[in-house]
């Protein structure tokens, strides 16, 4: 009998450590129902640019995070009647710390031409050729100094002709950011 009497408490402490353990898994599971709050992601903080040239109001404004150039230029208080919008890509994205020149009809454009009315028809006789502009047309446009300026022409003697405007950036000192403020007024011809 006692062997029996042993037999039933080692079943009765094992359905005990059963049942504890059970008790604790079951108040350690997490709780379910309880619904997950997705937040929408935070929208970007607005940009700034400045804008100079033919506005009505230049300088320094905020616009949205995927503004334009027009809306830069609505932000000026529009275009004035002698704006020169050839050169000048007005659907273009914007970007924070950009500075957005609208040239005036007449004026000199990037190749250090003078545009006469007929010349404003068209909008290749505004754009500066990398192959064939001097240093001094070079240093017109943005963000390109002396220094850049000597870069390219050193690049063009060592390695020819620009066949596509996107080959400045091969060019040290040039990068995504000055590349975007002089393409629209640059050709590879």
């Amino acid at each position: 009998m006692e062997g029996m009497k042993k037999f039933k408490e080692v079943i009765l402490g094992g359905l005990v450590v059963i049942f504890a353990a059970g008790l604790i898994h079951w108040l350690a599971r997490p709780e379910r129902g309880i619904p997950l709050k997705v937040l929408p992601p935070p929208t970007p903080g607005p940009i700034i640019v400045h804008i100079i040239g033919e506005v009505q109001n230049p300088g320094v404004y905020p616009l949205p995070y995927d503004g334009r150039t027009n809306d830069a230029v609505i932000a000026a208080g529009g275009l004035t009647e002698n704006a020169n919008t050839i050169p000048i890509n007005l659907a273009e994205k914007i970007r924070d710390g950009q500075k957005i020149i609208i040239p005036k009809k007449g004026a000199v454009s990037a190749g250090g031409e003078s545009l006469s009315t007929e010349d404003q028809n068209t909008e290749a006789t505004a754009l500066l050729n990398l192959n064939t502009a001097s240093q001094a047309d070079l240093e017109k446009l943005p963000g390109i100094g002396s220094e850049k300026a000597r870069q390219i022409l050193s690049y063009r003697e060592k390695n020819g002709a620009f066949t596509r405007i996107e080959e400045i950036l091969k060019v040290t000192g040039i990068g995504d950011q000055i590349f975007d403020q002089i393409k629209h007024l640059i050709v590879a011809e």
